[in-house]
């Protein structure tokens, strides 16, 4: 069977053939480090995702426990594909109520009937307003069309002090940035979250594998 000539998107423009193959060969380079990450993305625990944004989300988790002890407490994974991550989190407080949502079923949910999941969308999720204590997203919000619209979105589900840990893509910056200077990505991005509403925590710059992120750690005002 003849290998099938690879197509560029006509949004792309290339002056010449020799630009049209490096962008061909871009493409399918970026195509399979998606591919890579959502399968690295579904094998990460939470200790992984606690490491690498600096953030204990567990011990986060028992001080809310420990400060509303009149209810349970509302836990959103946000992009968690297999679950792994949110299934260890409600083995370590099964009093928690827990979420897990992906753009896509995954079979292993059925293995875990004690957590709500529900295959939604981060620019438009349906729950309730002022629904969830704590979300945390790990290389979930990177991937939403737009950023922007998804931290609203977290903003709007978040209870008053309710606490978010995502992390952005240095290759996704520039579609978030809108303001700001540029050569100082950090604080541009911190201007764009404070700008949905939340209250920076910390922020940490991260490596896994070969993808290079900010991880920020916020609260809702």
């Amino acid at each position: 069977m003849p290998r099938q000539k690879y197509r560029i998107p006509p949004r792309i423009r290339a002056n010449n053939n020799e630009d049209r193959v490096k962008l061909a060969k871009s493409l399918r380079s970026s195509r399979r480090l998606d591919s890579h990450y959502n399968w690295a993305v579904s094998h990460t625990g939470l200790s992984m995702i606690s490491t690498n944004c600096k953030v204990d989300i567990s011990s986060r988790v028992t001080k809310m426990e420990n400060l509303r002890k009149n209810r349970s407490i509302r836990v959103l994974d946000l992009g968690c594909l297999k679950g792994r991550a949110i299934i260890e989190l409600k083995e370590k407080h099964p009093q928690a109520e827990c979420h897990g949502m992906s753009l896509r079923r995954d079979e292993n949910w059925r293995k875990s009937p004690n957590i709500h999941w529900k295959v939604d969308h981060a620019e438009k999720m349906r729950y309730p307003n002022n629904y969830f204590d704590f979300v945390y997203s790990y290389f979930g919000i990177t991937h939403a069309q737009k950023i922007e619209s998804s931290l609203k979105e977290l903003h709007r589900i978040l209870r008053r002090k309710g606490e978010t840990v995502f992390n952005i893509q240095f290759r996704d910056l520039e579609r978030l940035i809108k303001f700001g200077n540029k050569d100082n990505v950090l604080q541009a991005i911190s201007k764009v979250v404070k700008h949905c509403g939340f209250r920076v925590l910390s922020t940490h710059k991260f490596k896994d594998g070969s993808i290079n992120s900010y991880s920020f750690h916020v609260q809702k005002k």
